[in-house]
């Protein structure tokens, strides 16, 4: 690449144009997110003229992406992609040891991405390809994402969606040559071909094997089976991988969307109908119809024997040698040493099962996480209760949306979109018009995080097939919030019967606990409200907060936790309904630490402990030095002094002055100077990222700090204060029958 050519400022056509006349691929990427907002962007053109057309066109104001892969300059094109959000997983720490065990890498080209991370870039050989690895079980390395093919990572002068801070060039293409990547990254990043079709050994049915494991060729073939590998073998490609992976079916493109998803390496359940009729016969129909579930033996009998499962058992039964021995079973990852013993398999999956301990006390299983702070806790189950007319399904959509289109529903910042599903079983489209437009949504909104099932036609949630259409729903959308509006009419049993919330739970509630995704479920109160939630008292076992709502007085109301697992949710969060504008719910006050939140954050101050630190190393330090506290109140004085830290950080030239300032106030009424936290974080974080964690440590492939820049438009407008824009006023919320 002999281009000279580089931006001359922050103008993201320059940089593209840039970009392209070194060769490469730039694509438009959508405000707010880090994806092109173009359909298959991986094929597109990028030569000059469609680089003006795009940002001068319908495309203007949108950041910079590169895409991945073949280059039109005949590249070959990969990114490592540095991630720091996780503190169990630092992608810098990771390299660091990568790079300790194989040798340093080569200077190159390298983004800064404006959270902590990097995109470091190098030039494969043509003809190695390299795919997009970002799941958990095939990442490179903790914290080390891969972009390869049919990927794409965001550049300058993009703003990162979460933080607010600009991508920018450490090291540009105008700037030093693309390096090629080194023997061993190679070895870790490419491709492998699949390995040749392996047959399934049968197993041992001498007369002397009575065990009944033995007997049933389902089970024999389930102990043995490499789900994974016979997908493979049947042609289909994995589409996204995960505890519940997806799968594309033979002839199609995985970017065009999946065919089957693999529950857990238990069960396939294949929805598309472009599938061989021994398939069909093989597998069992769901009960919502949409698709068949096969077991590997389904699955055996529908690939080897045309659907023939007699066939496929007699085949399984077959003696293997004249002395009965059965052979090793191979699969795709590797053949087990001696004889196969199916007694062994199981009692090594049900060892399985177990704890690990050593990676148990290795997890920092205390950290509060937030999805709309105060009120919804990430991975948890809730659910707010309240008469009619209270607002409670109002104000389940209102966080909904927000979250989905970029804002923080209870503080008024950008945030990263989150993709959430919301099951609607009440509201009619003309209901559901009406309230996006009273909070300032319309048809020029970017919707496109907000999935919502009105009036969905899906079995009830207490029986399976509802429970596995919602988690595969959830799933293919990326959901990391559930909302089901209400729970009474989303099951088919009496809410006063406990069986029913059982039901729910075995086959929906667990399902989605255990794909770490935060349930909010909106319920009816009793005709007692003193007594909680309409129905049986089991409502309460399954949930790990209860939100009770109710109205305080005015627009005013009282969000009060009936029930909270963990300790750092609040007992009481007052919300105002504004109406004027945009309709919305704010905090009345946003003071809702727990009791000795700030007591122990100043305990903490004082002996040096970084707020970036895990809880657990947080409270040894405070037993160390005999001021022990209660696992929760040192969860929330971290989490505290990290959001003052961040708070520091964004302040502007005199960052202390506004410590203690919430909504435009002071914590503390009256205080003219800061306050001592204050001035004590002073020497502590000065030096805070945007995550609120030191910078600069060394042995580290740190950046240097990229400048602060203004939040993103987040696809909408929202008035500032005292904004009266005239609008229609709305209903009185008492006379509302669906509020």
């Amino acid at each position: 690449m002999t281009a000279t050519a580089q931006p001359a400022g922050d103008d993201p056509l320059d940089h593209a144009l840039a970009l392209v006349e070194h060769g490469l691929r730039p694509v438009p990427i959508k405000p707010g997110f880090k994806y092109p907002p173009m359909k298959s962007w991986q094929h597109v053109t990028a030569d000059a003229k469609n680089v003006r057309n795009w940002w001068n066109g319908l495309y203007r104001g949108h950041g910079v992406g590169l895409v991945m892969g073949p280059q039109t300059d005949g590249v070959n094109l990969m990114a490592l992609d540095i991630d720091t959000h996780d503190p169990n997983a630092d992608g810098w720490d990771a390299l660091a040891d990568l790079e300790a065990e194989h040798g340093a890498l080569p200077d190159t080209w390298r983004s800064l991405t404006g959270s902590g991370g990097a995109h470091i870039l190098f030039s494969v050989p043509a003809g190695v390809v390299v795919r997009n690895q970002q799941a958990s079980g095939n990442r490179i390395a903790p914290g080390i994402d891969v972009r390869g093919d049919g990927g794409q990572i965001v550049v300058a002068p993009t703003i990162h969606p979460g933080t607010g801070q600009p991508y920018a060039w450490e090291f540009a293409p105008w700037d030093v040559p693309l390096a090629e990547c080194p023997a061993w990254l190679l070895e870790l990043v490419r491709e492998r071909p699949t390995p040749p079709p392996l047959d399934i050994p049968p197993p041992n049915t001498s007369p002397t094997n009575t065990n009944p494991v033995t007997q049933s060729p389902a089970d024999l073939l389930r102990d043995r089976w490499d789900w994974r590998h016979e997908l493979a073998q049947a042609g289909w490609t994995l589409a996204k991988d995960g505890q519940d992976s997806l799968w594309t079916r033979p002839g199609k493109n995985p970017r065009d969307g999946h065919s089957a998803v693999l529950h857990g390496d238990q069960v396939l359940v294949v929805f598309t109908t472009d599938i061989p009729d021994g398939w069909r016969t093989s597998g069992v129909i769901t009960r919502d119809g949409s698709g068949y579930s096969l077991s590997p033996f389904a699955f055996y009998a529908a690939t080897r024997h045309g659907g023939d499962q007699r066939a496929a058992g007699q085949a399984l039964r077959a003696p293997t040698t004249p002395t009965g021995a059965a052979p090793a079973p191979q699969s795709a990852i590797g053949a087990q040493d001696g004889p196969y013993d199916p007694v062994a398999a199981v009692d090594d999956e049900l060892r399985a099962l177990l704890v690990d301990w050593t990676t148990f006390w290795a997890t920092d299983h205390n950290e509060a996480d937030w999805i709309a702070e105060p009120v919804i806790a990430a991975k948890r189950s809730h659910a707010i209760f309240a008469p009619g007319g209270t607002g409670k399904s109002l104000l389940s959509l209102y966080i909904a949306a927000a979250l989905a289109t970029g804002r923080d529903p209870f503080h008024n910042t950008p945030v990263a979109p989150l993709d959430v599903l919301y099951l609607d079983y009440e509201m009619t489209a003309d209901d559901l018009a009406e309230r996006l437009e009273q909070m300032g949504y319309g048809a020029a909104t970017d919707l496109s995080a907000f999935h919502y099932a009105l009036l969905p036609s899906i079995p009830p949630l207490d029986v399976r097939a509802g429970g596995e259409a919602v988690a595969r729903l959830a799933e293919m959308v990326g959901a990391r919030l559930v909302v089901i509006d209400t729970f009474g009419r989303a099951v088919q049993g009496e809410e006063n019967d406990s069986d029913t919330v059982r039901a729910y739970y075995n086959w929906t509630g667990i399902e989605l606990k255990k794909r770490d995704i935060a349930v909010v479920r909106v319920d009816h109160a009793g005709k007692d409200t003193t007594k909680g939630q309409r129905g049986s008292s089991s409502k309460n076992d399954d949930v790990d907060v209860v939100w009770q709502m109710a109205r305080k007085d005015g627009n005013t109301y009282t969000l009060t936790a009936k029930k909270r697992r963990m300790g750092w949710i609040p007992e009481t969060v007052n919300i105002e309904l504004h109406e004027a504008g945009d309709l919305s719910f704010q905090l009345v006050d946003d003071d809702t630490w727990p009791t000795g939140t700030k007591d122990c954050a100043a305990a903490l101050d004082e002996l040096g402990v970084p707020a970036d630190a895990s809880n657990r190393k947080a409270g040894q330090a405070l037993r160390d030095a005999g001021q022990g506290r209660q696992g929760q109140v040192v969860t929330a004085a971290q989490r505290y002094r990290r959001k003052r830290s961040v708070s520091l950080h964004f302040a502007g030239d005199n960052p202390v002055d506004n410590i203690g300032k919430r909504g435009g106030k002071r914590a503390s009424d009256g205080d003219t100077e800061a306050p001592p936290e204050a001035l004590d974080a002073r020497n502590a974080f000065a030096q805070v990222d945007e995550l609120g964690s030191a910078a600069g440590s060394t042995g580290k492939h740190y950046p240097t700090q990229v400048g602060s820049a203004p939040p993103p438009s987040m696809g909408r407008r929202f008035p500032a204060s005292g904004d009266q824009r005239p609008v229609e006023p709305l209903p009185a919320l008492d006379d509302d029958p669906k509020f």
